[in-house]
């Protein structure tokens, strides 16, 4: 409902209420309540204002809208939904009326929000003219911060800081996916990466135990020597050979993979299992696992509405989601994310643990 393929906070609380017993009017009055008592932020209030829209609750919405523009105060009003939901109730607006409904939102500093609609166009042109204006300036503001993240990419790659080169190409492929090039600066870090850590592992191997090396390995990002990566190309050749086989051992074969941390070999071995719902729910996770955050944000797209009729399906989805993001580097919004989960489900361990460890890491 928000133009953008992650859900608010607010979204998947009135998914989680429509899952769960809640019809569209009886969620509709439960939020409109909140909106009556000033506990929605302006954020909250533009989502409520979308789904009234969405589902169809014009008068509601109108209604609400009215009563702020009627309030002794200057309240922020929704209006790309106010004046949509009034057309698509067909009332015609003249251009008196369109030029003092766009000068109300001026007043609140909310012209930027009436451009999001192109419904006042024809009757005030200055909008047209304005929202070229704002078209503008973002094109300027995602150059310039394309440009930052460029910039930060250089220097952590000139001072081999390979697990934050690693994070920056991820916020890069997040905000800017037709960044073509992306890709095959991934694999040339990989390459780079494991050079480095092999070179390292030949110098202090002979001081470290076997147990301290498999750990320094596994938090350089599965990073293996040249004996260990030929011994695990060999495990998961065998591996993909039994799978192509005998799907039904596919499945069962990821989780070893996965158990191993080997999380990209592992979903190339799922690729021959069974499409069935754990399937796809491991799938998630080894795209997690795997750092393919990107990927992980489309999947939980797909999952979601695939298994919306199954009990908790909303909250593993939205956990899956907030671990994505967090992964790329999108901090707050994860948060958030957990945040609205332990809210409604304050059982959730995993989600309260998680949500433990980030907020004492961003301490």
């Amino acid at each position: 409902m928000n133009g953008s393929f992650l859900p608010t906070p607010l979204e998947i609380e009135i998914s989680a209420m429509l899952k769960t017993g809640g019809n569209i009017r009886s969620v509709a009055a439960e939020l409109v309540s909140r909106w009556r008592k000033n506990v929605l932020n302006a954020d909250e209030q533009r989502d409520l204002a979308q789904f009234l829209l969405e589902s169809g609750q014009y008068p509601l919405l109108i209604a609400e809208c009215d009563r702020l523009l009627l309030g002794r105060e200057l309240p922020t009003v929704p209006w790309p939904q106010f004046i949509e939901a009034m057309i698509s109730t067909g009332l015609t607006l003249d251009r008196g009326e369109a030029q003092i409904l766009a000068k109300a939102a001026e007043d609140q500093n909310q012209l930027t929000e009436l451009t999001k609609t192109t419904r006042l166009d024809s009757l005030v042109p200055d909008l047209i003219e304005k929202r070229r204006e704002l078209e503008a300036a973002r094109q300027v503001e995602i150059t310039e911060r394309k440009q930052a993240l460029k910039e930060k990419l250089v220097y952590m790659r000139a001072n081999r800081m390979f697990e934050q080169e690693l994070s920056v190409l991820d916020e890069i492929q997040a905000q800017f996916p037709e960044e073509a090039e992306v890709k095959e600066a991934k694999e040339a870090l990989q390459l780079r990466w494991a050079r480095n850590v092999v070179s390292q592992t030949m110098v202090s191997g002979l001081n470290t135990s076997t147990a301290d090396l498999q750990y320094q390995l596994q938090q350089k990002a599965e990073r293996l020597t040249v004996d260990q990566e030929k011994q695990k190309r060999l495990l998961v050749k065998r591996a993909a050979e039994i799978a192509g086989k005998d799907s039904s051992l596919a499945y069962d074969l990821a989780i070893a993979m996965h158990m191993m941390e080997f999380h990209s070999e592992a979903l190339e071995i799922l690729r021959f299992a069974p499409q069935v719902a754990k399937t796809d729910w491991l799938r998630l996770e080894l795209l997690i696992g795997a750092r393919q955050f990107v990927a992980a944000l489309t999947e939980t797209n797909r999952l979601e509405p695939l298994y919306a009729s199954e009990p908790d399906s909303s909250f593993t989805v939205a956990y899956a989601r907030a671990r994505s993001l967090y992964g790329l580097g999108q901090a707050s919004q994860a948060i958030e994310l957990l945040k609205s989960i332990v809210r409604l489900r304050p059982h959730y361990k995993s989600a309260q643990s998680l949500l433990s460890d980030w907020n004492e890491g961003d301490q």
